[in-house]
């Protein structure tokens, strides 16, 4: 389903949100993506002299993270080269513990989460977004306080609990509705997968989550 990122309230209020959101105190917004999709080179093209290896899909919200300005929500981390069989090959990175928010342009709703943000030398990323990025070893998705705890420490934890609600105080002073976890899980009873939207199983109910923070399948 196309998404047509001019039309939408968000440009409204977002010069003034993003205003807003810069100027938390003790925070730093550290990184923003807009809903449409750019075009990708892969590692070893010129962006400059090659065309794009590929295009990055168009999503129906915007995000923005924030990471306390403490430098203990700093680190260091490495990532492989997906190429090297063996997994000996390694790329340092540099990342940060924070908050991400995710905003609908289709509707004033928006998702705040614990996310995190990594960059490594090979040029690669871990960027915040509404999909989990963090796995436990049997490849399910860890609890996330408890993987903060882990992280940050248990007051770490807290001041991240902490941005997270100055997040949500300022979405909702704009008139953007934080829907709560239990929130996105429930079916969007007026739509049906590959009928009136193009997410979701044919035929199945669509989750609000499916409904309102989904990729561009074009």
């Amino acid at each position: 389903m196309p998404i047509d990122s001019e039309e939408t309230y968000f440009w409204e209020v977002y010069p003034a949100l993003k205003q807003d959101l810069s100027r938390i105190q003790g925070a730093h917004l550290v990184y923003e993506r807009e809903p449409e999709g750019k075009p990708q080179w892969d590692e070893g093209s010129n962006p400059d002299e090659d065309p794009p290896d590929w295009q990055e899909p168009s999503r129906s919200y915007h995000v923005f993270f924030l990471s306390p300005a403490d430098e203990g929500f700093s680190y260091e981390t490495e990532t492989f080269d997906p190429d090297d069989e063996a997994l000996e090959r390694r790329f340092p990175g540099q990342g940060a513990l924070g908050c991400t928010a995710v905003i609908s342009l289709l509707a004033p709703f928006a998702v705040v989460k614990l996310d995190q943000l990594e960059n490594y030398e090979n040029g690669s990323s871990v960027d915040p977004d509404i999909e989990p990025h963090v796995f436990s070893v049997d490849g399910g998705v860890p609890d996330p306080e408890e993987y903060y705890i882990e992280t940050a420490g248990e007051e770490g934890l807290k001041v991240l609990q902490g941005l997270l609600k100055q997040i949500a105080g300022i979405l909702e002073a704009h008139a953007i509705a934080v829907l709560p976890d239990a929130e996105l899980h429930k079916p969007a009873p007026w739509l049906r997968g590959g009928e009136e939207a193009c997410v979701g199983v044919r035929g199945a109910p669509v989750t609000v989550r499916d409904a309102f923070f989904f990729h561009d399948q074009e």
